[in-house]
């Protein structure tokens, strides 16, 4: 899921790389205001769980000031840097993932709500947090159109173009253990991580 969850941003921001910034601020008719109030709101509760799930796993206490993570409520102005933030936190999972066991994943989780400090499971609050992101890429492009003044919605496509298939030779819509090596490294993700090409 978290091999997953990285893969599915990857292709959601390469796609919306594609807008100009007058059109990832337009005003959507959607739950959020505009795509990149979306996109945001993705890499700020990232950053909420991510960083419970981190601490509650490696027995640290619970961040009291995990409120700061959604101060200022849209960080980012600009794909660039909101994708690279979302890279490091999608990475930050995939590692926490990789080193759960069963006992682990039955572990109580703190985390900071507005009534106060509440315990989940590592199995609760990662489905949450899963289940959170599975419903905003939907969210997103009902928002893509049309925007509130009435204009043509922007197009989204394909975030490379189209390339002869190559047998043997996944393709950006295929996850395979090449896909799990790139995530897990550090190598860089603007690229397909199926892909071993430049």
């Amino acid at each position: 899921m978290a091999f997953n969850n990285a893969w599915a941003n990857h292709r959601l921001l390469g796609a919306v790389a594609l807008l100009s910034p007058a059109e990832l601020a337009a005003p959507r008719t959607s739950f959020f205001p505009s795509l990149k109030a979306t996109l945001n709101h993705i890499v700020t509760v990232d950053w909420l769980y991510v960083d419970a799930l981190e601490r509650g796993l490696s027995g640290r206490e619970v961040n009291l000031g995990s409120h700061a993570f959604f101060e200022p409520e849209e960080p980012f102005d600009a794909i660039g840097p909101l994708r690279a933030a979302q890279q490091a936190v999608d990475r930050r999972l995939i590692a926490l993932c990789r080193e759960l066991t069963e006992e682990k994943l039955d572990a109580p989780i703190g985390i900071q709500r507005e009534t106060g400090i509440v315990h989940e499971t590592t199995t609760r609050m990662l489905a949450h947090l899963f289940q959170h992101q599975a419903r905003r890429p939907p969210h997103l492009f009902h928002g893509a159109g049309p925007p509130a003044d009435g204009s043509p919605p922007a197009p989204i496509t394909r975030s490379r173009p189209t390339r002869p298939r190559v047998a043997g030779q996944p393709t950006c819509g295929t996850f395979t253990s090449a896909s799990a090596r790139a995530w897990s490294d550090n190598s860089s993700a603007s690229r397909c991580p199926a892909r071993n090409d430049s």
